[in-house]
């Protein structure tokens, strides 16, 4: 489930944006098309599927685009769980400068993080291997990583 609030919803999709693994969301009823439309304008128009009532006798599966769910679903068939099976980031997005994530491993380790939390963190925000977020943390941040 994404977070109730739409700036957190907003933080948490602009954070999965990059990443490469297939994305599942669970939606209620009453949220889907503003989610669907939210996740659209932050993720893209990724190829997704829509399986309304999953695991069920009356399972419906709804394939597209996050873009077009709202052209192909009608306002009555809203009912019941739904579930959003969204397609991974194509192609990961470099960062320019190794600084900006190298400024922000040393930010977390000062404020105590731990190491796998920063790894798999910043991992998935910059696209970058959490061995090297890793093996960067114990050159640079020793005696400050809990």
């Amino acid at each position: 489930f994404l977070d109730g609030k739409k700036e957190e919803k907003k933080s948490r999709l602009e954070e999965l944006r990059h990443n490469m693994q297939t994305l599942v969301f669970y939606m209620a009823p009453h949220k889907l098309l503003k989610e669907l439309e939210l996740m659209g304008s932050i993720l893209g128009d990724r190829p997704a599927v829509l399986v309304k009532e999953i695991s069920k006798v009356h399972q419906e599966s709804i394939r597209g685009t996050l873009l077009t769910f709202k052209d192909i679903i009608s306002e009555d068939k809203i009912r019941g769980e739904f579930v959003c099976v969204v397609e991974g980031a194509k192609e990961t997005v470099p960062v320019l400068d190794d600084g900006v994530w190298m400024d922000e491993v040393l930010m977390m380790c000062k404020a105590g993080e731990s190491t796998k939390n920063v790894a798999n963190l910043l991992s998935i925000k910059y696209c970058i291997p959490r061995n090297r977020i890793k093996r960067y943390i114990l050159e640079n941040c020793t005696g400050e990583v809990v």
